[in-house]
């Protein structure tokens, strides 16, 4: 499938060869903030010293940005490569457009030596010590790296919707250490989180190429791309260090999007919580139970064959049941087909019961060692 097809595009900057670093942004209507999200990513440069090549893939635009776009380039003191691309008709959406986005950057980083991928969005401003931590994060030996992407000054939400936010945010950070307790993993150690944000991502160009197949879905294309990561076994970084700040709108560019979830929340405060946000036994049980099938994974073994080592009703069907050359593959495949193993999304009146008991939990866990939870 042809993902899209170039309408015109511009450079600003020199051009020496293929680019190190790369920092490739879907921009869609964005003439607002845009101009901030190119100047956050200026001072990170030049805190970095690694002046990477901004590729902004403009698509579907009825605002001013591509004129914003061509006004705030020579300003930065980067190479700056603005292309306006028209998305295939199924892929014009957050999926597509991050797509295409990554795969300009990718060809703008050519057979570059170590070359990197970043993408934000553009509604989002980097810390300015984002490609620092990034860099350090991949220099360490991770494949990809998740940031954490915060929201800018929620006031203007609905009073329901920021406690709402405030408590799922506090649910998450405690089921993520949770997490590292019951789960170890030696390239992502604690702290850490569990966030996949579009706004907050990186990737070594080769680990990039490396993946089967980049999913494409209409919304939620940030976890997707981790997941897929995750199932070839690449090593994910979950790193609390590289930050972003992006906008608290609720009325967002994609359906499904964090702005669209916001609006829903808004105008139906019943709306159930993220599929992450799980009852602290459930949550406990998946992440012993993911421990003990990533210890006794051998590259081969079948998904249902890792399911009844675990005691797992496991349904047949020849996907389940064939060899896996990736642990990451297994568990994902047990993860959709066990029932054992079906999320359960909390209400957000169960919330702060869910608080509360996995603070009990860490209390008596705390000397938990690295290798494992404690007895």
């Amino acid at each position: 499938m042809n993902l899209y097809r170039i309408e015109r595009s511009h450079t600003v900057g020199a051009l020496q060869g293929a680019a190190p670093t790369v920092v490739a942004i879907p921009v869609r209507n964005e003439a607002r903030h845009l101009g901030a999200c190119l100047e956050a990513l200026a001072v990170a440069a030049r805190v970095d010293g690694a002046f990477p090549h901004l590729v902004l893939a403009v698509n579907g635009c009825t605002d001013a940005t591509w004129e914003v776009a061509m006004r705030h380039a020579p300003r930065l003191a980067l190479p700056v490569t603005i292309t306006e691309v028209v998305l295939s008709p199924s892929a014009d959406h957050a999926g597509g457009a991050r797509a295409a986005a990554l795969r300009l950057g990718l060809d703008r980083a050519g057979c570059a030596a170590h070359a990197r991928i970043f993408t934000t969005d553009a509604d989002t401003r980097v810390a300015p010590d984002w490609l620092v931590r990034g860099h350090r994060a991949l220099a360490d030996g991770a494949d990809a790296v998740a940031g954490l992407a915060a929201v800018a000054s929620p006031r203007h939400w609905p009073m329901h919707v920021r406690q709402r936010h405030a408590m799922e945010q506090a649910l998450h950070r405690l089921l993520d250490e949770i997490d590292a307790l019951c789960d170890p993993v030696e390239h992502n150690p604690w702290p850490t989180h569990r966030q996949a944000s579009g706004a907050n991502l990186a990737f070594r160009a080769d680990a990039l190429r490396r993946l089967n197949r980049w999913p494409i879905p209409s919304c939620g294309e940030d976890r997707a791309l981790i997941q897929a990561c995750h199932a070839q076994d690449l090593r994910v970084r979950h790193e609390v260090t590289m930050r972003v700040t992006t906008s608290a709108r609720l009325h967002g560019r994609a359906a499904g999007g964090m702005a669209d979830t916001l609006c829903h929340q808004a105008h139906d405060a019943t709306r159930p919580c993220d599929t992450a946000l799980e009852a602290v036994p459930a949550h406990i049980s998946r992440a012993e139970r993911r421990a003990r099938a990533r210890r006794l994974f051998d590259p081969g073994m079948s998904a249902k064959a890792v399911g009844e080592a675990l005691g797992l009703a496991v349904p047949g069907g020849a996907v389940i049941s064939a060899p896996c050359r990736f642990f990451g593959t297994a568990w994902q495949l047990l993860e959709a087909l066990a029932p054992g193993l079906a999320r359960q999304s909390l209400r957000i009146e169960e919330v702060p019961r869910a608080i509360e008991a996995a603070e009990r939990w860490l209390a008596g866990h705390a000397a938990a060692p690295v290798g494992g939870v404690a007895a």
